[in-house]
């Protein structure tokens, strides 16, 4: 019924109807994307890897709003474009640089570092029998620093839930000593602390997983 008492055809309820459930049905499509969004924000990585895409989250993670999943968005250029000359007419503060050229960008980049240790073999006179060693950290990308499987790696992710660098040092140190064969384990602790410090990222870090 209308406003001044008359009713309304069978033909204008049909379109009204059609017009709303058009209306709805865009509405539901616009914010299907959302709900997968925010469920997927509250989902572990476990979870994202096994679960369905709109499943309920069987466990409960704010990890991803904190760390905001860990990616940046980064560049890179050669070597040749880095200058520390100024232009013409131009002044550069002590410390800086210029980049020409075209900038090659990187979306969504992991922020992650893999840390692992080397036994570096001391060479010795021939008539010694004994072998030497001194602890080696190597740390970079994962492609590059990943040679040999028999080998322990750690990787490092910014956290701000994580460890300072002195702390994750530690256990970085203890956890090389753990997997060390017993006959080197003597040679791992003598790694340096700020050794590993040095390698880290800057700002509190976590151990991500161990490969």
């Amino acid at each position: 019924m209308r406003d001044d008492g008359t009713y309304r055809s069978p033909k204008e309820i049909f379109f009204r109807a059609a017009l709303y459930s058009v209306l709805i049905a865009a509405a539901v499509c616009f914010l299907i994307p959302l709900f997968v969004m925010l469920i997927t924000s509250l989902k572990t990585m476990n979870d994202i890897r096994t679960g369905h895409l709109i499943s309920w989250p069987r466990e409960i993670s704010l990890d991803a709003w904190k760390e905001a999943w860990g990616v940046v968005d980064t560049f890179y250029v050669q070597p040749d474009q880095i200058s520390r000359s100024p232009p013409s007419g131009e002044f550069l503060p002590k410390g800086s640089f210029i980049i020409s050229g075209k900038k090659n960008f990187i979306k969504n980049a992991k922020t992650e570092l893999v840390i692992g240790l080397e036994l570096v073999k001391i060479d010795r006179r021939a008539q010694e029998n004994k072998e030497y060693f001194y602890p080696k950290i190597l740390s970079g990308p994962k492609t590059a620093i990943i040679t040999h499987r028999d080998e322990k790696y750690l990787i490092i992710k910014p956290s701000k839930t994580g460890l300072s660098s002195g702390k994750l040092a530690k256990k970085i140190k203890q956890y090389f000593i753990d997997n060390a064969d017993n006959d080197k384990k003597k040679y791992v602790k003598l790694l340096s602390l700020d050794e590993i410090i040095i390698n880290l990222p800057t700002g509190q870090s976590k151990i991500s997983s161990e490969i």
